[in-house]
């Protein structure tokens, strides 16, 4: 069973997380920053796009730095745990261009003094590799799919940046409608949550999980979704790409499209970052 609803408002989507979507728990909708009692708070964002070159139509990639920024200051303020950045986080340019790029704004992560984690998106691969990309923002040890506990909840950070025969994005060597979530890396996800039971677990992903049909999604989802169901403890899938973001519900797994940074004039920027605070209950907040 499962609803749909793609380009909504951020508060259409905010008020249409499904109510108590995992048993025992219930889900709360604020526009008030939750303070911490105990339980874990987590920022998200996605999308930034950013370059020091014109703007583009909608795209307004040199006001990504400011807006990440302000929404450090918002996740600040809510005292969250870890940053969860979810793909595309500069725009395509000469390599020389992106290398710069990508260790300016991952310059501005760092000051923050929050741990943060990065999925990889397609445009960060147009001309980087992803060991470049990870080695350019500071994080060398970093692999593309990860998974990491903290305060007893498990996060797993995955990668459809492959094509249909396995191959890694690199360099640009992809149609970015093309992405595939490869066989291995379901085998790890499968092992994951398994070695983990107990844990509820959270997943975060830059290409759409909940629609293959899509340009923007991973043609192979309905596999990965199964494994995530079968577990019983996925709580929700956060993911980017689709710009205008959105929220479908698949067998009872809430599957949360945030709205791109880079949209948009900073001075008329629409709430583009989540906070999520999930302890007793589940509740989420958007800014800034």
């Amino acid at each position: 069973m499962e609803s749909a609803r793609k380009g909504m408002s951020r508060r259409e989507i905010l008020f249409a997380m499904p109510i108590g979507f995992f048993a025992g728990r219930s889900v709360v909708a604020t526009d008030a920053i939750p303070v911490p009692e105990g339980g874990l708070t987590i920022g998200v964002i996605t999308d930034l796009h950013f370059a020091v070159k014109p703007t583009v139509g909608t795209r307004h990639y040199a006001d990504s730095e400011a807006k990440l920024e302000s929404a450090l200051r918002f996740f600040k303020d809510a005292r969250v745990d870890v940053i969860l950045q979810l793909g595309d986080l500069v725009d395509q340019g000469a390599k020389a261009q992106e290398l710069e790029w990508l260790g300016r704004i991952a310059g501005v992560f760092e000051r923050s003094g929050i741990p943060w984690h990065s999925v990889l998106g397609n445009h960060d691969l147009a001309t980087l590799s992803k060991q470049d990309f990870f080695g350019a923002i500071g994080q060398p040890e970093r692999l593309p799919h990860h998974a990491f506990v903290l305060k007893d909840r498990l996060f797993l950070l995955l990668d459809a940046n492959f094509l249909a025969d396995g191959t890694p994005y690199e360099a640009g060597n992809f149609q970015w409608t093309d992405t595939w979530l490869p066989d291995a890396q379901q085998h790890w996800i499968r092992s994951v949550l398994a070695e983990h039971a107990p844990r509820e677990a959270i997943v975060f992903v830059h290409q759409n999980l909940d629609c293959e049909e899509d340009a923007h999604g991973v043609k192979n989802a309905p596999a990965v979704r199964r494994i995530l169901e079968q577990s019983g403890r996925v709580r929700a899938v956060f993911q980017g790409h689709q710009h205008s973001g959105g929220l479908r519900t698949i067998n009872g797994i809430p599957y949360h499209t945030l709205r791109a940074t880079v949209e948009g004039p900073l001075s008329a920027a629409e709430r583009y970052a989540c906070v999520i605070r999930w302890d007793r209950n589940w509740a989420m907040t958007w800014g800034p």
